[in-house]
């Protein structure tokens, strides 16, 4: 009997795990684990037709393994580690970036890691310092973590950071002495793979990959989609702050080109060799999950010993004349949230006095509210027709479709 409680006590302590990782995180999570018990299912070990080999992408234009190569891997310890190190690092950034730039950052490092590999092969082999460069393959997912570890580095605002409880080294050094710890340690790792990801991760943390990104306004769309809102239904989906998190290559409501964006954003961080910083500081702002609390990552809003922006107080919206606040309601993800005529974030009950207006609850402001949640627009209408109007009721019939 006690073994029995034991293993439901393990399988709910798992469950609460992976119920916690935000959704992009889990879902590569779940994508990486997959493939590999169903290679153990079905006997595939052929890693060489998944890999990237450089010769075989440019020469017989085999451009699928840019993607193949980094949800496979090649035992059960490779893939043990690099889903330990990847889930933590990926639920800060999705949780802080939002889910759709975060996936959108996950497939920038795939794409640019690779060409740089690709490329950094090509090198070797015209130099002739190591011409085995162009048939060697790399593979799983750990090129893409050292991307992340970059980003996640700028975006802690700490100092410096351990090596393994070994010794301490400047957090800007962190990615790099970890290249090679992991080089020494492991000398059959993927070297030319770990540089290429770490490569990209710096160049979007100097804001060199802006021309890249996605604008703010692009995401929200996303955001808005029929398609997304289906995922944004599921649990720990991470919405975009309402102002939009401020990256170094992002510019807020822009396309990537022109002001500090695009290519002249790229040359003006050229010729200063340091990270674009016209405007608000990097990662200004924050995400929320759908139904969430209001607590987030710390972001390295200014130098040490200065004080985060204050958080606006809450102020109570003025009672209605039937006693219910039409504009309260119930999101799907559990979390309330209260339309005052001000920006607020999904499952924060509070307003922000300083936001940016939004329309109001009242009349034709009714179906865009709902339509912020992500609901399909004939959705919405119809909901809208079958409560009379009322948009708590109208949420209601939205959230149980």
């Amino acid at each position: 009997m006690s073994n029995v409680s034991s293993e439901a006590s393990i399988g709910t302590r798992l469950k609460v795990w992976f119920d916690g990782i935000p959704f992009a995180t889990r879902s590569i999570l779940a994508l990486c684990s997959g493939i590999y018990l169903m290679g153990i299912l079905i006997g595939f070990d052929n890693m060489g037709s998944v890999c990237i080999q450089p010769s075989s992408v440019v020469k017989n234009l085999e451009v699928y393994r840019v993607f193949t190569a980094v949800v496979f891997h090649v035992g059960l310890l490779h893939i043990f580690f690099n889903m330990l190190a990847f889930v933590p690092i990926g639920g800060t950034l999705e949780r802080t970036l939002g889910t759709v730039m975060f996936g959108y950052l996950i497939l920038v490092i795939v794409v640019m890691s690779s060409f740089f590999s690709i490329s950094m092969a090509h090198l070797l082999l015209y130099t002739g310092i190591y011409p085995r460069a162009m048939v060697e393959c790399t593979i799983g997912f750990s090129g893409v973590i050292f991307g992340l570890v970059v980003v996640n580095t700028q975006l802690s605002g700490a100092s410096h950071y351990s090596i393994f409880g070994f010794f301490e080294v400047p957090a800007k050094f962190y990615a790099w002495v970890l290249l090679l710890f992991w080089q020494l340690l492991l000398p059959g790792v993927s070297f030319i793979g770990h540089l290429s990801g770490i490569l990209v991760g710096q160049l979007y943390v100097w804001g060199l990959l802006t021309w890249l990104m996605l604008s703010n306004d692009f995401v929200n769309k996303i955001e808005r989609s029929f398609a997304c809102g289906i995922c944004l239904r599921q649990p720990n989906f991470v919405l975009t702050s309402a102002a939009g998190p401020q990256l170094p290559t992002q510019q807020p409501g822009g396309s990537g080109s022109g002001g500090s964006g695009g290519f002249a954003g790229m040359w003006r961080s050229l010729q200063g060799w340091s990270p674009l910083r016209s405007g608000p500081e990097p990662f200004d702002g924050q995400s929320r999950t759908v139904g969430g609390d209001a607590a987030g990552p710390s972001l390295p809003w200014a130098g040490p010993g200065a004080a985060a922006p204050a958080v606006p107080q809450s102020k109570p919206s003025p009672p209605k004349p039937n006693g219910k606040d039409p504009a309260t309601f119930q999101t799907p993800g559990g979390g309330v949230t209260a339309f005052t005529g001000k920006a607020n974030f999904i499952g924060d009950p509070g307003t922000d006095p300083e936001g940016p207006s939004v329309p109001s609850a009242a009349g034709g402001g009714r179906e865009e509210v709902l339509l912020e949640m992500g609901f399909h627009p004939e959705s919405v209408k119809a909901a809208l027709e079958a409560s009379g109007g009322d948009l708590d009721q109208a949420a209601n019939i939205l959230s149980q479709k």
